[in-house]
C-alpha cells in the first residue's frame, strides 16, 4: 500500500504522528481524548510555530 502524505492536510500529518508516537508506546488501541492530547503535546513540542491547534 502507497500512501501520498504530501497529498494529506498538516491536521491528518499530525494525528499520524500521534498514533504513532501512542503504538511506540504501546499504548494503541487509545481513545479519541488520548489521541488529542498526545497531539496537542507534540505540537507544544514545536512552540505553535507551524500551526495553532488541533481542532475537535
Amino acid at each position: 500500500m502507497t500512501v501520498d502524505i504530501d497529498g494529506t492536510e498538516l491536521a491528518h500529518r499530525v494525528v499520524l504522528v500521534g498514533l504513532v508516537t501512542l503504538d511506540a508506546g504501546e499504548e494503541t488501541p487509545a481513545h479519541a481524548g488520548e489521541v488529542r492530547r498526545v497531539c496537542t503535546e507534540e505540537l507544544d513540542a514545536v512552540k505553535g510555530d507551524v500551526v495553532d491547534g488541533v481542532a475537535v
